[in-house]
């Protein structure tokens, strides 16, 4: 009986060991699992920062634009021409393309000849200035003009 005894005992040592490899086995797989679905939520979290970036680079070109919106005012020039310009601008030759505003860009005009300003992105051209000719009075009548130098 005492054989029997120790078979049974070596038996259960067997299968004590066995459910303790099977439980690790079984313990391993759970770990791998736990490793897994912590990689893909470190690869959707960096996702979502990515995303949270993205989204606060949008908000704050949207805030820089509005602040320069409200920083310019239609202003109707002198030739005709409706554009934009700082408010309470000192300095008269700073005009924005009205045009690329509306499209959410920032475009100085430059100037060109007899008023006409122009928008180095678009290529719209503005009569903001009253056209030079316009600056100049009639030349006065010559009592000494006899119709043939000068017309009047």
């Amino acid at each position: 009986m005492s054989l029997d005894v120790s078979k049974i005992k070596t038996a259960l040592d067997i299968i004590q060991k066995i459910a303790r490899g099977s439980e690790l086995i079984q313990l391993q797989s759970t770990i791998t699992d736990l490793q897994q679905t912590i990689y893909e939520l470190q690869d959707q979290n960096l996702k979502l920062r990515e995303e949270m970036v993205e989204c606060k680079r949008t908000l704050d070109d949207k805030h820089e634009w509005d602040q320069f919106l409200s920083s310019v005012e239609e202003y109707p020039g002198p030739g005709g021409a409706v554009i934009f310009r700082i408010k309470d601008q000192k300095v008269r030759a700073l005009f924005y393309c009205p045009r690329c505003i509306g499209n959410r860009k920032k475009m100085l005009l430059q100037k060109g000849y007899s008023g006409v300003w122009t928008c180095p992105d678009c290529q719209a051209s503005y009569q903001v200035d009253e056209p030079l000719a316009s600056h100049f009075p009639e030349p006065p009548e010559n009592p000494y003009n006899d119709g043939r130098l000068f017309r009047s």
